[in-house]
């Protein structure tokens, strides 16, 4: 039994027949990836900082969300209990917001100070 290597079959690592096939799929993939290369933008990858400094969490029975070992206090009526709201911190203030927007296209539930410390009931 001969062993052949693929540079003995004269360079060509596909038969001729697949050649094409491959080519056209290689260039349909460049132009593809081309097309929508410029909705990414030159700062794509920071969109993970910015998500991250968002934070999930879940309407207690007392419509109190727990954020960094403080309770932060909801309005009942736009709320129901075990509802995932988001929570967006600044250095002063804590807002909360509704993951799905109400009729009007609102999320902002509460916007609270910032609490110093750990184990306030903010209301």
């Amino acid at each position: 039994m001969k062993m052949t290597s693929p540079g003995s079959r004269g360079g060509r690592f596909l038969p001729p027949s697949l050649t094409w096939p491959v080519l056209a799929i290689a260039g349909l993939m460049v132009a593809v990836l081309l097309a929508v290369a410029g909705q990414y933008g030159f700062h794509g990858d920071e969109m993970y900082y910015i998500v991250a400094g968002r934070h999930l969490r879940h309407v207690g029975k007392d419509c109190l969300v727990a954020f960094e070992a403080n309770l932060y206090s909801v309005p009942a009526a736009r709320v129901f209990p075990r509802q995932l709201v988001e929570v967006r911190a600044s250095a002063g203030t804590v807002s909360l917001h509704a993951t799905v927007p109400d009729g009007n296209g609102i999320t902002l539930l509460a916007v609270h100070q910032r609490a110093v410390g750990r184990g306030a009931r903010i209301i």
